[in-house]
C-alpha cells in the first residue's frame, strides 16, 4: 500500500512539475512577444520621425523650388519687359 501511495505522490509530482513547466514556456513567450512589440514600436517610432524629417525635407525643396521659378519668372518678365521697351524707344525714335 505504501508502495501505491508513493507511485501516487510521484504522479502528482510529475504532473505538477508539467503544468509549472507549461506555466513557464507560457510566461517566457508572453515575455517574449512583449520584447518584440517594445522593439517593433520602438523601430516604428524611429520610422515615423524619419518620414516626418523626410517629408519635412521634401516640402523645404518643393518650396525652394517655387521661389526659384518664381524669380525666373519674374526675371523672364523683366527680360521681356525691357526688351519690349527697348523696340517700343527704337520704333519712337524712328518715326519721329
Amino acid at each position: 500500500m505504501s508502495e501505491q501511495y508513493e507511485s501516487e505522490i510521484e504522479q502528482i509530482l510529475r504532473d505538477t512539475a508539467d503544468k509549472i513547466n507549461a506555466f513557464k514556456a507560457q510566461i517566457e513567450r508572453k515575455a517574449e512577444e512583449s520584447r518584440n512589440q517594445t522593439v517593433v514600436d520602438a523601430i516604428r517610432a524611429e520610422h515615423e520621425g524619419q518620414k516626418a524629417a523626410a517629408m519635412r525635407e521634401f516640402e523645404a525643396y518643393k518650396k525652394r523650388v517655387a521661389e526659384r521659378e518664381g524669380e525666373g519668372t519674374v526675371a523672364a518678365s523683366k527680360a521681356n519687359a525691357t526688351v519690349e521697351a527697348g523696340a517700343y524707344t527704337r520704333s519712337h525714335f524712328r518715326s519721329t
